[in-house]
């Protein structure tokens, strides 16, 4: 009966949870006020992708690697297996309780039983191999064109190769942003073995380092605040890793180890890369780094490969049965010219010492990290309660002093510069049998400096309610509060004033039929300011279709209207892009936008995806400002992506 149940719950929904599985997983977690738009991130959930947990075999810790599994989550699986045995289908996961249907859904691209899982003509092969190939352009010229102040056209190029025999693995990657002359204008690599040096993997060419909580090191992009509340806050290093983003500066160039050795485990490395900065010519000394990556002008150029870092590290852990774990970290910087952090701090050569713990018990786990860079003490510490098996909480406390610099850091915060900050942060999540809620509260505090001679202070506010009420008819509600002091002009003076920030959204996705997939948004949105009297508001609404016309056809297609007083009351609408694209556009003014997209999967290991997209905006006689300026009322966007892999199971 159990092996029926199975099979039903696997084709009903199984097959179809592996389409569109990053975007709807992005979705959950990329909606909160942001204006990064990092394709670093959806690389990460595509690794998850191609690189699935094993759910028969896998730690809880290993279980942790997936952004929104929580601690009890994960215990919850691990004791349905000890009581069940092996999982014959990941579908299983929705017989467990304590986890919620809408979390598993997006759970499932990510699991593996490392089974055929009755997929039909499943191909088994140790080879791999993926070719990607992808153009963009905007329609209109800007400004940066018209005035030939741009080198190059405006394609916007991105070829990556991936390939890989059994345990060795090759990462190779090209873009071209427009405006920029040469098609190699950026350019990584890397190289992976699991099979060189037995019980290690070994990295030569580009890679990320992941360290603790993210104080010391950390890669360019991670999960933060957002509608996951519990599994958001606490992080889970994965030592070193290949690189194969197209972000051009947030990674190490040259030779990384990871050794394991029960219970320790060991890793290092030792890399030089060049950063694109700026150079103030009177006092000798660099003044910032450009993370940009745009090369298109003169001045652009100039800047293009000025500082030199070296860099090396080491790190060691304990781990104790899957109960503790304890890690130690050396990194030892070096710059070529002085690169100036504050306003009286310029570093060359610096080092930074780090430690990180983790202890887990049946009910209450602890996480955190300290940090020190020769200047003061960062630290982060994390206790999460597991109430019941469907009630778990967390309570986070950071403290990162405005002279702590870190090049490399990334923690968990309001900001992603793990500097001048501290805050207090509390999350809950309840699995109920009527839907999942999410909440948490966070203060924060950002102290005096030569920027704004007071304190600033903040407090966040986060309810995220989703639930299935039939199967894959998916309701989600959200409702998020920040009062936060800022610096503001103010009848010609600048004040300190208190911005409050409200914003209210209501989802709800469903299935039409067995090819056609809708879903709709509301969102509202106000923006006030203590002591003044105006406030603004904003309103956005968009209507989704997924259409499978065949099997390998399907069509998506987005309509959304928008109107807001300003930017201050702007709403940021995540969408569904071409394979590897971060598309968060932050939409203000009053218009509409629309896009089309159609993806074609092919029999031979041949998918092609293109998409195009248009916004109109009423009252306006311009997009952006400067040399990315476009004259007009709309702005129109198209891109084409072919992706080749034979030799992956269809």
């Amino acid at each position: 009966m159990k092996q029926l149940t199975l099979i039903f719950l696997f084709f009903a929904v199984d097959l179809q949870c592996q389409n569109d599985s990053l975007f709807n997983v992005a979705d959950y977690f990329i909606d909160e006020e942001s204006d990064e738009g990092n394709d670093a991130i959806i690389e990460l959930l595509e690794s998850l992708h191609n690189s699935p947990v094993d759910i028969n075999n896998s730690s809880p810790e290993e279980l942790l690697v997936i952004p929104f599994m929580d601690i009890n989550s994960a215990r919850n699986i691990i004791a349905f297996r000890e009581q069940n045995g092996r999982f014959f289908s990941k579908s299983e996961l929705y017989m467990i309780n304590g986890l919620d249907k809408s979390i598993v859904k997006l759970m499932l691209p990510f699991v593996t039983t490392l089974q055929k899982e009755m997929i039909p003509d499943v191909r088994n092969s140790v080879l791999d191999f993926n070719l990607r190939n992808r153009i963009s352009s905007d329609i209109q010229n800007k400004m940066g064109f018209i005035t030939n102040s741009y080198k190059g056209n405006k394609l916007k190029s991105y070829t990556r190769l991936r390939t890989g025999y059994a345990n060795t693995n090759l990462n190779l990657l090209i873009e071209k942003d427009p405006g920029e002359e040469s098609f190699t204008d950026f350019y990584s690599f890397s190289l992976l073995s699991d099979d060189l040096i037995p019980a290690s993997t070994v990295i030569a060419g580009d890679y990320l380092v992941e360290f603790g909580q993210g104080l010391a090191l950390w890669s360019p992009y991670s999960i933060s605040k957002g509608s996951s509340s519990v599994s958001a806050v606490i992080r889970r290093q994965r030592e070193i890793r290949s690189y194969s983003s197209s972000d051009e500066t947030n990674f190490f160039r040259g030779f990384a180890i990871k050794t394991h050795l029960n219970p320790f485990n060991f890793f290092a490395f030792i890399s030089q890369n060049f950063w694109d900065a700026s150079l103030d010519y009177d006092a000798d000394v660099f003044t910032s780094v450009s993370k940009t990556g745009y090369h298109r002008t003169s001045a652009e150029l100039n800047r293009k490969d000025r500082l030199k870092n070296a860099s090396s590290g080491i790190g060691l852990g304990y781990r104790y049965n899957d109960s503790a774990d304890i890690s130690f970290l050396y990194v030892n910087t070096g710059l070529s010219d002085k690169l100036t952090v504050s306003d009286n701090i310029s570093l060359k050569n610096f080092q930074v010492y780090s430690g990180s713990y983790n202890f887990y018990s049946n009910k209450i786990s602890l996480a955190g990290e300290v940090s020190y860079n020769n200047y003061s003490w960062a630290s982060i510490n994390n206790i999460y309660f597991n109430l019941a098996r469907s009630i778990t909480c967390i309570f986070s406390y950071r403290n990162y002093p405005s002279d702590f610099h870190n090049l490399y850091g990334h923690g968990f915060g309001e900001t992603s510069t793990t500097q001048g900050e501290t805050g207090l942060y509390g999350g809950v999540k309840i699995t109920t049998g009527f839907g999942l809620f999410n909440l948490y509260v966070d203060q924060f505090r950002f102290p005096a400096d030569k920027k704004h001679a007071f304190d600033l202070t903040g407090t966040e506010f986060m309810i995220f309610y989703t639930c299935s009420i039939l199967e894959n008819f998916i309701i989600t509600g959200k409702y998020f509060n920040e009062a936060k002091e800022q610096m503001i002009e103010y009848n010609s003076n600048i004040i300190v004033a208190e911005r409050i920030l409200k914003k209210f959204r209501l989802g709800l996705e469903f299935p039409a039929d067995d090819n056609l997939r809708l879903k709709s948004r509301i969102e509202l949105s106000r923006c006030s300011f203590e002591g003044i009297s105006n406030y603004d508001k904003g309103f956005l609404t968009y209507f989704d279709i997924k259409y499978s016309i065949f099997s390998n056809l399907t069509i998506y297609s987005r309509i959304s209207y928008f109107k807001t007083n300003n930017y201050n009351s702007r709403i940021y609408e995540f969408e569904n892009d071409l394979t590897g694209v971060f598309t968060n556009t932050a939409l203000f003014g009053e218009g509409y936008k629309w896009y089309i997209m159609i993806r074609l999967k092919l029999s031979f290991g041949l998918d092609i995806s293109c998409k195009f997209w248009e916004m109109y905006k009423n009252h306006t006689s311009a997009f952006g400002s400067g040399y990315d300026e476009i004259s007009g009322d709309r702005l129109d966007k198209f891109g084409i992506q072919i992706d080749f892999y034979p030799f992956k199971n269809r």
